[in-house]
């Protein structure tokens, strides 16, 4: 045997090893993601170091600790139980009851001896799924069941980078605004509200204005500042979000790293002197699979478009927390993920009605269950970072959801006038598709039995101008005037608690709902 055999035949053996160890360097793992390694490692063993861990006492007992090798590199996670993250007060419904419910399998950690790291996710029947950011980027991880269902493979979960992950969409991985047509229609309902005051808002700051000493009062204060800085959330997942993950445990896994991902860059921001903004969940509905066609389950419905998926969410009751979220499996027209009201600078108000669309494997964009969860943290950063003035700075955006090229579209969304959430929800605004109707009239007037259905409207002889303007239509001037169509008929109370002290001067601090912004995969 010559030197060019052996040659090859060792060239042939590194070639079987690589294949088979831990993925194939290039094989995709689906058309998103290019490249992918199984991840093996003992599941018990980690499920059994879960149990002592909820159970320990002692501070160093409570930290996990789970090692492996993948991408050329050795990870030795050390990760605690995070309770940062949800409200001591945690409310989780599910199938119309309330119930209690624990969190102890949510981890936050870093890589034992790598500064400025950071792992993130859960821990359930012993295996971690989550993220893990390195100073070379970041890493997820995720079971092998969601990608490789009819394949048998040596190893229970896969692990990515982000730099191989592709964007197909053409908007890439910054994404972009909805069309002009969504901007529009969007522009002028919120244009429709008149700010009014804060009644609740100026008696909090006016008992704050109110001297005093004393101790007490100084630790009321630090609590007060810190619960200012923390947004709470009221997050909601529709019934096809919980049938592709299919426990309340993953659905609760997954709304915790996406949370984690946006905390992190907030944490770290500064907002022109504002610092240390966080957020935490406060509440949690789950619509599961039984829920489907359930009337008290609002997303029941299977072709429920962006804009109406939006205004289902902004008519719920949010006047308890500082953003309201929907999770969803969905697939939206045009690449659309997601639709939100977006805050702008004013007085103290809350950031209501927020929407976050995560969109369903069908969509044929990056950011959809098949796809890299990168995508979707960063889309899930876009609205919220929407919501603050200083995002318009230069210094307020953060890694590539807020620098990229075309993210920078989202300030076109800002109008220069501002209606709250309540307002947008208040009984007596009218439905969004009758403020969107071309001629103000709502299509259920078009559809009604004294109105002229829709044909009737449009055809040629049934809609003219004049049937239209009937007295028993709806007439333009119908709806225009002082009890039906007003500004004073859309605008509710905008009233909100504060979110940031407006005694801050001259640094931007709270927002109200002022106008959309969609962001596209």
């Amino acid at each position: 045997m010559n030197l060019i055999d052996m040659f090859l035949i060792k060239l042939l053996f590194l070639f079987h090893c690589t294949r088979y160890a831990d993925g194939v360097y290039g094989n995709p793992l689906n058309k998103y993601i290019q490249h992918y390694e199984g991840l093996s490692y003992d599941t018990e063993a980690l499920h059994s170091k879960h149990q002592r861990a909820k159970r320990a006492l002692s501070h160093e007992d409570k930290f996990v600790h789970l090692d492996f090798h993948a991408h050329g590199r050795f990870f030795n996670l050390r990760m605690k139980r995070d309770t940062s993250l949800f409200s001591s007060d945690l409310k989780v419904e599910m199938s119309g009851e309330e119930m209690p419910y624990d969190t102890s399998h949510i981890y936050t950690g870093d890589i034992f001896g790598e500064k400025g790291s950071l792992s993130h996710g859960s821990i359930v029947d012993g295996k971690f799924e989550g993220f893990i950011q390195t100073h070379k980027g970041t890493y997820y991880v995720e079971p092998t069941e969601r990608y490789l269902k009819d394949r048998d493979v040596p190893y229970h979960s896969v692990i990515y980078h982000e730099d191989d992950i592709v964007y197909p969409h053409k908007y890439g991985p910054e994404g972009g605004c909805a069309d002009h047509a969504v901007f529009e229609r969007m522009k002028k309902y919120q244009a429709s509200a008149v700010e009014q005051p804060n009644k609740e808002t100026n008696e909090v700051l006016e008992e704050e204005e109110e001297p005093s000493d004393g101790p007490v009062l100084l630790r009321k204060r630090r609590a007060a500042q810190v619960e200012k800085n923390t947004c709470q959330l009221f997050i909601q997942t529709d019934h096809l979000f919980f049938k592709y993950y299919g426990t309340r445990e993953a659905v609760i896994a997954q709304i915790s790293s996406h949370v984690k991902a946006i905390d992190s860059i907030y944490q770290s921001t500064d907002f022109m002197g504002i610092r240390n903004i966080s957020f935490m969940v406060k509440r949690i509905r789950i619509n599961s699979t039984s829920e489907e066609r359930n009337k008290s389950n609002p997303f029941r419905f299977a072709n429920i478009g962006v804009e109406k998926f939006l205004e289902l969410n902004s008519e719920q009751n949010h006047d308890d927390y500082c953003l309201a979220y929907v999770f969803t499996d969905r697939d939206f027209d045009d690449g659309v993920l997601g639709l939100a009201w977006v805050g702008a600078a004013a007085e103290a108000t809350w950031l209501k009605a927020h929407f976050w669309a995560y969109e369903g494997p069908k969509a044929g964009s990056y950011k959809t269950y098949e796809g890299p969860k990168a995508g979707s943290y960063k889309t899930y950063e876009g609205p919220k970072a929407g919501s603050y003035k200083t995002y318009e700075g230069p210094k307020a955006g953060s890694y590539k959801t807020y620098e990229g090229p075309k993210a920078g579209s989202y300030k076109t969304y800002e109008g220069p006038k501002a209606g709250s959430y309540k307002t947008y929800e208040g009984p007596k605004a009218g439905s969004y598709k009758t403020y969107e109707g071309p001629k103000a009239g709502s299509y259920k007037t078009y559809e009604g039995p004294k109105a002229g259905s829709y044909k009737t409207y449009e055809g040629p002889k049934a809609g003219s101008y004049k049937t239209y303007e009937g007295p028993k239509a709806g007439s333009y001037k119908a709806y225009e005037g002082p009890k039906a169509g007003s500004y004073k008929a859309y605008e509710g109370p905008v009233s909100r608690r504060p979110f940031l002290s407006s005694k801050r001067g001259g640094r931007p601090s709270l927002h109200h709902v002022r106008s959309c912004r969609a962001v596209r995969g």
